[in-house]
Order: C-alpha cells, then sequence, then structure tokens
C-alpha cells in the first residue's frame, strides 16, 4: 500500500498542491454556479457555467454517475465532470487547462 507518508518531500509537495488546487476548484463548483475559462484541446478557449450542486443537478442521478463513471473509466482521471447550466448537459474540462475560476486566474501545478 502506498502512503503519502512515505513519498518524498517534494513529492508530498506536489500531491499537497495538486489537492489544494482540487479543493479550490470543487469549494467554488460544489456549492452553487460558477463560471470558467478553459482551453480546449483545439486550443480555443471555452467559458462554461457550471455546477455540480446536488440541488442543480438533473433528477436522473443514474445519469450524474454514468457521467463521473466514464470519465473514471477512459483514464481521464485529470478530467472533471460538471454540468452545464446554460447547455443544459454534462461536460467535462482537463483540469490541467482551466485559465480561469470565477473570473481569477488559477494555476496548474503539473
Amino acid at each position: 500500500m502506498l502512503s503519502i507518508s512515505s513519498a518524498s518531500s517534494k513529492t508530498q509537495n506536489v500531491i499537497f498542491e495538486i489537492f489544494t488546487y482540487f479543493l479550490l476548484i470543487m469549494s467554488n463548483i460544489l456549492p452553487g454556479v460558477a463560471t470558467i475559462i478553459f482551453e480546449k484541446v483545439d486550443g480555443s478557449e471555452r467559458v462554461m457555467v457550471c455546477t455540480l450542486n446536488p440541488e442543480m443537478l438533473p433528477d436522473a442521478q443514474e445519469k450524474t454517475d454514468e457521467a463521473v463513471a466514464s470519465k473514471q473509466k477512459e483514464g481521464k482521471l485529470t478530467a472533471l465532470p460538471v454540468y452545464d447550466v446554460e447547455s443544459d448537459g454534462w461536460r467535462s474540462f482537463c483540469l490541467s487547462r482551466l485559465l480561469k475560476l470565477n473570473g481569477e486566474f488559477v494555476k496548474y501545478v503539473d
């Protein structure tokens, strides 16, 4: 079993920074609606108004579970599925391509 305490100091710092980055994103998206700007695979920028607030998600919980599970099956652990409130559907974005969160620049630590 791998534990964080057995990792090197540098690895622990990277894990901490990635975890902090993820918490920043989730603390903005989970409670309500967040506006994000990210770079798409083709290099263009996309603005999306999204949420993970259970009260704002579609009634079909199985669709929510499917959206998350499909990204896990694809091995895209850095892709976060979110509900696009303007397009009324599930979308995902790569965490490392996130540029702004609610108007604030963000930096991914790789």
